[in-house]
């Protein structure tokens, strides 16, 4: 399984659309933006200007101690610190091109 996060700008979703496995749930978690990424809908939608501080400051910190996090990795190999990291790098991209929008997550 995993997690799909689309932008929503003004009734319309922005082209494309990012990935990750449910693996990569407890990075999330530890980072504290699980619920941003997992659950904006449970948060009634989150505002792409309100979850692209906390997106930031998840990528300053896994960036910095990115060995720490390993302990998270899933045992299969599918879901690293390393691979969240783009995420997070791919999502922050993402959202800079839309400052208005809402993000989606798909599971």
């Amino acid at each position: 399984m995993s997690l799909d996060i689309s932008i929503m700008r003004e009734g319309v979703y922005q082209q494309g659309s990012r990935g990750i496995t449910h693996n990569c749930a407890k990075h999330a978690k530890a980072l504290g933006v699980y619920d941003i990424l997992w659950r904006p809908k449970d948060n009634r939608g989150t505002k792409v200007s309100e979850a692209l501080p906390l997106i930031n400051k998840a990528i300053v910190e896994l960036n910095s101690n990115l060995d720490e996090y390993k302990q998270y990795d899933a045992e299969n190999g599918w879901g690293c610190a390393e691979s969240f990291l783009e995420f997070l790098r791919d999502v922050r991209e993402y959202c800079e091109d839309a400052p208005d929008g809402w993000l989606e997550a798909s599971i």
